[in-house]
C-alpha cells in the first residue's frame, strides 16, 4: 500500500516533495521561474555549501544550482560552469561530477542550467542519454528543449480535459473526441492498435520502439493487468530503470551497488506479494471449511460448529455438557440456524453492492 509519506524530487528545484503536495509545489516553482530569468532555479541557500569548493552560499552570497541526481548535489555557479566547460572542451557527455557522481544530464537537465544560450547549445549537442521531463499535471513525459517550452506546456495542460477514445484508447480533448471517434471507429483494428502504441511512445520517459511497446502490452494482457496509458508509461519507466542499472553495472563496478539494491527491492516486493497471496489462500480455505461445518447462533450470532450427533445445540458448549467455550448458553436447533457466509464472499458482495448503488454519470455530447 502506498503511504502519504513517499516523496519524489521536484523537476524544477529538485527538492524532495511529498506526493500529495507535488503538483502544487511544482506549480509554485513554475510561477517563480516565469517571473525571472532561467537562473532562478539557482537560488541562495542559508545552510548549504558547494559540493566542489565547500564554500557556504550564505557567507559569499553566491547562487547555487541543485543537480537532479539522487544525491541532489549542490554547486556554486563558478564551479558548475567550470565543470561544464571541461565537458565542452573534452567533448564528453555532461554528468553531475566526473569521477564522483555519474548521473548523466538529459537535454532538459542541460536546459535548466544557469548558462547563456550559446553554452546550453554546446552542452546539448554532447548529450547522449534520451530521457524526457515529466509534466506535473498530466504525469506524461515530453521532449522540452528549453525551460520556457516546458513552462508553456504546463500552463496549457489540463488532464481533466483529456478523455480516452473507446476505440483506440488514446487521450483526446473533449472538443476533439467526437470528430476523432467518428474517424477512428471506421479504420481497421491494426491501425487503432498502432495509434495507441504511437501515443505511448510519445508520452514515455525513455524512447522505445513499437515492437518493444507492443510486446510489453501483450505481457500485461497475459497477466490481466490494467493497460491504460498511464499504467503503461509508468511500467515502461520502471522497466527501463532496471535495464539502466544492469548496463551501468557492466560498464562501471561502482554501479553494482545500485543494481544490487534495485534487484533486492524487486525481490522483496515479489516475496511480500507471494506471502500475501499465500495468506489469502489460507484464509479462503478456512472460510470455505467454516461455511461447510459452521452456522450462526440465532440468539447472539456467534459462529457455532456442528461436530455430529442430533440437531439440538447449546451455544458455547456440548448439548450434554462439557467442552465449555464462549457463548450465550441458549439452546437452538441446528437446522434452523442461519448459515455462515465466508468472509471472502462478504467482501465481494459488498463491492458488487457498492458498484450497483453508484449513480450513473452521463457526459452529454459524447457518443
Amino acid at each position: 500500500m502506498t503511504t502519504s509519506n513517499e516523496t519524489k524530487p521536484c523537476i524544477i528545484c529538485s527538492k524532495p516533495i511529498a506526493d500529495k503536495e507535488y503538483v502544487a509545489h511544482v506549480n509554485a516553482c513554475l510561477n517563480k521561474s516565469s517571473r525571472s530569468s532561467r537562473s532562478t532555479q539557482s537560488v541562495p541557500r542559508k545552510h548549504s555549501t558547494c559540493f566542489v569548493c565547500k564554500s557556504p552560499f550564505a557567507s559569499n552570497g553566491l547562487l547555487n544550482h541543485v543537480m537532479p541526481c539522487r544525491f541532489h548535489h549542490e554547486y556554486c555557479i563558478p564551479c558548475i560552469q567550470k565543470s561544464m566547460e571541461e565537458h565542452i572542451k573534452s567533448k564528453t557527455n555532461p554528468v553531475c561530477f566526473t569521477g564522483v557522481c555519474d548521473y548523466q544530464l538529459s537535454k532538459y537537465d542541460v536546459a535548466c542550467l544557469p548558462f547563456d544560450e550559446d553554452m546550453i547549445t554546446h552542452l546539448s549537442a554532447l548529450v547522449t542519454i534520451e530521457r524526457r521531463a515529466q509534466c506535473p499535471k498530466c504525469l506524461f513525459y515530453g521532449e522540452f528543449q528549453t525551460m520556457s517550452r516546458f513552462q508553456k506546456h504546463v500552463a496549457s495542460c489540463d488532464p481533466e480535459d483529456m478523455v480516452p477514445c473507446e476505440s483506440c484508447r488514446c487521450l483526446y480533448r473533449f472538443h476533439q473526441l467526437d470528430e476523432h471517434y467518428r474517424y477512428c471507429r471506421n479504420i481497421p483494428v491494426h491501425q487503432r492498435q498502432q495509434a495507441f502504441i504511437d501515443f505511448i511512445i510519445s508520452k514515455s520517459k525513455h524512447p522505445f520502439t513499437p515492437v518493444q511497446v507492443r510486446y510489453y502490452i501483450e505481457l500485461q494482457k497475459q497477466k490481466r493487468r490494467v493497460i491504460g496509458p498511464h499504467e503503461i508509461v509508468d511500467g515502461l519507466a520502471a522497466f527501463e530503470r532496471g535495464n539502466y542499472w544492469k548496463i551501468r553495472a557492466q560498464q562501471d563496478a561502482s554501479c553494482r551497488a545500485q543494481l544490487d539494491d534495485y534487484e533486492k527491492q524487486q525481490g522483496a516486493n515479489a516475496k511480500r506479494n507471494e506471502e500475501l497471496r499465500r495468506r489469502y489462500e489460507e484464509l479462503k480455505a478456512d472460510e470455505e471449511l467454516k461455511a461447510k461445518t459452521c452456522r450462526l447462533c440465532p440468539h447472539c450470532k456467534r459462529v457455532v460448529q456442528h461436530m455430529g450427533g442430533c440437531s439440538s445445540m447449546i451455544c458455547g458448549q456440548n448439548y450434554h455438557g462439557g467442552d465449555q467455550q464462549s457463548g450465550c448458553g441458549k439452546t437452538f436447533d441446528w437446522n434452523q440456524a442461519l448459515p455462515y457466509i465466508p468472509m471472502v464472499n462478504t467482501v465481494q458482495e459488498q463491492m458488487k453492492s457498492a458498484l450497483t448503488n453508484q449513480k450513473r454519470v452521463v457526459h452529454t455530447g459524447i457518443r
